[in-house]
């Protein structure tokens, strides 16, 4: 892929046996940017976002495994591409940044903030929820340990989205305010 833009370069790094694209924009001594691009995207599709921003930002876009020019890879989860992202981080020495993903990159986000509160700044997300909870689990669990209605479930829920915890720890909770 070609880029007309100016201030930009394209790297590549080797990550977890991959070959990782990412484009570079801004001045390295800017705060950091890291964007994370959706399913069926790569990073030139946040070209214009990131021009815009290198001003005041060094924006950092890799092509997530299997996308733009990053190399395919036997296999794709969640947790898989959480590594790629902190390998990439590891490798430019970005202890810290501000983090932006849209979609599987906004969910992968909210995996590396509530994983790596740390290395965050600030978190933006777009079109992504936290995915933190396997709803029909939690549904199913509670059925077969109280006769209670599962309007429990949707006024207790609310209340537990947001603890970052697991969806154990969230059940456990929530088992405890049934009871």
């Amino acid at each position: 892929m070609s880029s007309t833009y100016e201030n930009v370069t394209d790297h590549y790094v080797t990550i977890n046996g991959l070959n990782i694209h990412y484009r570079d924009w801004g001045d390295p001594q800017l705060p950091r940017l890291v964007v994370l691009h959706g399913l069926e995207a790569h990073s030139y599709s946040w070209d214009h976002v990131a021009a815009a921003l290198a001003d005041r930002y060094r924006v950092i876009v890799p092509d997530l495994r299997g996308h733009g020019e990053s190399s395919w890879a036997p296999e794709y989860n969640w947790q898989l591409i959480l590594e790629d992202t902190i390998g990439l981080m590891n490798a430019l020495d970005i202890s810290e940044t501000i983090l932006c993903g849209h979609s599987v990159g906004g969910r992968v986000s909210y995996m590396l903030a509530s994983q790596h509160p740390e290395r965050v700044i600030r978190l933006v997300i777009i079109e992504a929820d936290p995915m933190i909870l396997n709803l029909r689990k939690i549904e199913m669990e509670i059925r077969s340990q109280t006769s209670r209605p599962l309007q429990c479930l949707k006024m207790l829920l609310p209340k537990h989205m947001n603890d970052n915890r697991t969806p154990t720890k969230i059940l456990s909770a929530m088992r405890s305010s049934i009871a």
